[in-house]
């Protein structure tokens, strides 16, 4: 057990840097989580049907997703691990802005189709430059159990924040509020934008400089 667990962990642990690695792990995708728990129910207030929504998300939305894992991976060789981490961050962040311009929009399917692809896109190169960070910070003797244990780290503040949207109870109130509050107002586009700039700023700004706390291969 010390070997298999124990061993691996307190290898990461003497790495300079590593409270903030974990930190930046644990929130790199804490934003788009909380999200993504009131897409369809912000869908379903606008008008959208089950149906719209399973062939716009899950058909066309894979398509977007496997578009942006190929853009993020040549983002990865064109400009390095840590630039591609910065930039798929920041255009995740800014991909937001769609939503709040869907809530504006309302029932427009082509408006839908627009949102899930520039967010489907830009999760996909997010997703690509993040695994790829995550395995750059194993070490060769320990990788699959680090990798396992950063993973889990991941996974943590996702659960997280879905635990936390249950215990409120009321993710579909939040979404009436938002739509109800974007149809009186074209400002709350630039207040949920922006409020969600500054909730996503925590997770991706640490990303320029841990590539000299990571430890990498050895």
């Amino acid at each position: 057990m010390a070997d298999f667990v124990v061993a691996p962990f307190s290898e990461f642990a003497t790495r300079p840097g590593w409270l903030v690695i974990l930190l930046f792990i644990v929130t790199f995708k804490l934003g788009d989580a909380f999200l993504s728990i009131m897409t369809n129910p912000f869908y379903i207030d606008l008008g959208f049907t089950k149906t719209e929504i399973a062939e716009v998300t899950k058909l066309f939305g894979l398509i977007a997703l496997a578009v942006g894992l190929f853009i993020g991976g040549l983002l990865i060789k064109w400009t390095g691990l840590l630039n591609a981490l910065l930039i798929s961050g920041v255009l995740q962040a800014a991909s937001n802005f769609m939503f709040a311009y869907q809530a504006v929009s309302g029932n427009d399917l082509t408006v839908l189709t627009f949102t899930i692809a520039v967010e489907n896109v830009t999760g996909g190169m997010g997703t690509a430059a993040f695994v790829a960070y995550l395995s750059s910070l194993t070490n060769t003797a320990f990788t699959a159990t680090q990798y396992a244990l950063l993973s889990a780290f991941t996974a943590f503040g996702r659960t997280s924040v879905v635990g936390a949207v249950g215990i409120s109870g009321r993710s579909r109130r939040l979404v009436r509020l938002f739509h109800c509050l974007s149809r009186r107002s074209r400002a709350w586009v630039g207040f949920a934008a922006g409020a969600d700039a500054v909730l996503s700023r925590p997770c991706r700004s640490p990303g320029r400089g841990l590539d000299n706390r990571s430890g990498g291969k050895n």
